[in-house]
């Protein structure tokens, strides 16, 4: 398979356990990569290149973004902060509406179905969503409604298995769209560098939809 087109990719949370092994799959990748942080310290990897923005603030996004192909959305609130989360996809969706930026988001797996199930959603599975869990859970739904409501935006919003591990970067495993996925075994994770794999195969590939990946 060809290469993809390098894009200017501006990524949201790049600090964060997701965020920084995205700006660093995109950057091996060949392409151009700004990560945006709500407090812009110093950079401290010699690939890094970092600006201050809040994802919450439309009219910030919008002034930011102007330049880039494709903003990916990485955040993930504090405990306590979860209704940061909706917060901040409102002000992504309000600063890129209308714009031709595409925005890919981060999502959650408590946003998916449960197998087997027609339509119970994985937030409400106590297999896969424990107690100390659901506030974040809950948010992740808020978030995806606020992305399904917006008009005059391309957006993909990628949803992470039931649990995300330290293991490495394999390049494979498998992909869906707003189901739960789980192997065998009923397990259902994958890698957080295999899982930023997926998220810039997103900036690549296009279009609005969803989509799920796990091993």
């Amino acid at each position: 398979m060809a290469p993809a087109e390098p894009k200017a990719i501006l990524v949201y949370g790049a600090r964060g356990a997701v965020g920084r092994l995205v700006v660093d799959e995109a950057r091996r990748r060949g392409h151009a990569v700004t990560g945006v942080s709500r407090s812009a310290l110093p950079c401290t990897r010699e690939t890094e290149a970092l600006v201050k923005g809040d994802a919450a603030d439309g009219e910030a996004v919008r002034a930011l973004s102007r330049g880039f192909d494709v903003v990916v959305s990485a955040t993930r609130p504090a405990a306590g902060r979860e209704v940061e989360h909706a917060e901040a996809a409102r002000g992504l969706v309000a600063g890129l509406r209308g714009t031709g930026r595409r925005l890919v988001m981060v999502g959650g797996a408590a946003t998916l179905l449960v197998p087997g199930a027609a339509d119970a959603l994985v937030l409400d599975d106590p297999r896969y969503v424990q107690d100390a869990w659901r506030p974040i859970a809950r948010a992740c739904v808020e978030q995806l409604a606020v992305l399904e409501g917006a008009d005059e935006l391309d957006w993909t919003y990628i949803s992470p298995p039931a649990f995300l591990t330290d293991g490495p970067r394999t390049g494979t495993f498998r992909r869906g769209q707003a189901r739960l996925l789980v192997d065998a075994d009923g397990r259902s994770a994958i890698s957080r560098r295999d899982f930023a794999v997926a998220v810039v195969d997103e900036v690549e590939a296009g279009g609005r939809r969803r989509v799920t990946v796990a091993y």
